[in-house]
């Protein structure tokens, strides 16, 4: 509350995707190995898994709590299926992407009915967030997610901008 009285807005940075977490039946199931891994980027979270429900409870819970009004987010990547079925919410590798499109997006319009600025990548473009970059690889994206990406060089990465209708 002092922050935002004085015009200051302070947020944070999670790594959701690119991890492997534990226990490993909470990782995405590839459904050319049955195992965990092999993923677009290696290894990524089941977000319909028990561990997914729990990240974002306390994801709410932290934002509710401190109030922060800002959030850059890594991940999650659409694309990548999981074989696993993971009930209630998915039936296995024929609805895994909609499943994880749909948790993800709708904890980014969670956050945006609390005012929140969102920076999430382009996969989620829509009337809820209020700026994504696009157009760059994995590994500058990597670079330029830290908070001080803003002053990173624009041959890089470009920004939209502004409330998205």
């Amino acid at each position: 509350d002092y922050a935002v009285s004085k015009g200051v807005h302070l947020g944070g940075y999670s790594l959701l995707s690119s991890r492997r977490i534990q226990p490993d039946i909470d990782n995405m199931v590839n459904p050319d190995t049955g195992e965990p891994g092999g993923q677009t980027h290696g290894y990524c979270p089941a977000l319909a898994s028990k561990w997914g429900g729990n990240y974002f409870r306390k994801l709410r819970a932290f934002f509710e709590k401190i109030g922060f009004l800002q959030f850059t987010h890594d991940g999650s990547y659409p694309g990548d299926v999981d074989s696993a079925v993971r009930s209630p919410l998915q039936k296995g590798v024929e609805d895994s992407q909609w499943i994880q499109w749909k948790i993800v997006a709708d904890f980014y319009k969670w956050q945006r009915s609390f005012g929140i600025y969102v920076r999430v990548p382009d996969y989620y473009f829509s009337k809820w967030i209020k700026r994504v970059w696009y157009g760059i690889s994995r590994s500058k994206l990597v670079s330029t997610t830290h908070p001080a990406a803003d002053s990173y060089s624009s041959k890089y990465f470009r920004w939209h901008m502004g409330e998205n209708t």
